[in-house]
């Protein structure tokens, strides 16, 4: 498992590979007009397992990046309780649908992860 540093919160998506982007939601939420130049045509968004603690500034956050996709007209899909997958042992299965959800993206555009 890594993790990826977008500590520099500029919010714009980084290029992993032609037709893959990596970003936050504020990605999502903050430039459609950058998106829709990128040719981001769905977007991947895992959901951190919920927590004890109040969630509303990301449910915000989640609810804007799903409107702006949305406004988009982009494909959206909410992967949930990726944390339990891990302890689960399922976790290569769900590695394995969401690479091919992202795969057949390639064929209408970009996708954003």
């Amino acid at each position: 498992f890594f993790r990826v540093d977008m500590s520099d919160r500029s919010h714009v998506p980084k290029r992993l590979a032609p037709d893959l982007f990596l970003g936050d939601l504020e990605a999502v939420s903050a430039d459609c007009s950058l998106l829709e130049a990128l040719g981001v045509r769905r977007i991947l968004i895992a959901i951190p397992d919920p927590t004890a603690e109040s969630d509303d500034p990301f449910q915000s956050a989640l609810d804007a990046a799903v409107a702006a996709a949305s406004r988009l007209g982009a494909e959206v899909c909410l992967v949930r309780h990726a944390g339990k997958a891990l302890e689960s042992g399922a976790a290569p299965a769900l590695l394995r649908e969401s690479c091919d959800w992202i795969d057949a993206g390639f064929s209408s555009g970009c996708v954003l992860v």
